[in-house]
């Protein structure tokens, strides 16, 4: 890439102005393309050129906008593996669905976050890491820092905890705990009064 440097303060402005223009510029041919190519799939059912459009602006555009606006008004299907679009949900749903594409503005979308579960072992891990990390550095803080951390755990947020995790059905009967389970018993008793 060649770079022009402007030779002055009034130089630079019209060169930042045409960058800003070019920007909306580009957004604005992306939504028209984009709904020309649902329009082209609603027609001959032919989503490829959705293919086409995302892999030439590359990852210089918010590309997962421009793939969410042709999943969400297109209907269109990926396939994880190739990083593409396979499939569609068909005419019937470009038409219910053309409308609002055309008053929607792809760079405004947001790729949808799928469900990836939860696991509360592993929350409470990875918490009581942090707050062991905490803890340890608290010795080299600046006592300005120490004042914004909170150890201390409110009886009823550990109660509701420990009913939540069925902590009563956990305590071992007639001293069937090993070292470990005592300690970690007695610390959170400790901690509930």
């Amino acid at each position: 890439m060649k770079y022009t440097l402007p030779a002055d303060q009034a130089a630079l402005r019209t060169m930042t102005d045409k960058a800003i223009k070019s920007a909306q510029t580009m957004r604005n041919l992306v939504q028209q393309a984009s709904i020309a190519i649902l329009h082209h799939a609603f027609k001959c059912g032919d989503y490829t050129e959705a293919n086409y459009l995302v892999e030439g602006l590359g990852h210089g555009v918010k590309r997962d906008s421009l793939v969410e606006f042709f999943v969400k008004f297109g209907g269109l299907k990926i396939d994880e593996d190739a990083q593409a679009f396979s499939g569609w949900q068909g005419k019937d749903y470009i038409k219910a669905n053309f409308e609002d594409a055309k008053e929607q503005m792809w760079w405004d979308l947001k790729k949808a976050n799928p469900f990836k579960g939860f696991d509360m072992e592993a929350e409470l891990v990875k918490l009581m890491k942090r707050a062991t990390k905490v803890n340890t550095d608290m010795e080299a803080m600046e006592e300005a820092d120490k004042e914004k951390i909170t150890m201390h755990v409110q009886e009823g947020t550990m109660r509701a905890l420990m009913a939540f995790a069925n902590f009563e059905a956990i305590i071992p009967v007639d001293g069937d705990a090993t070292n470990d389970d005592t300690a970690v018993i007695e610390a959170l008793k400790k901690q509930v009064g």
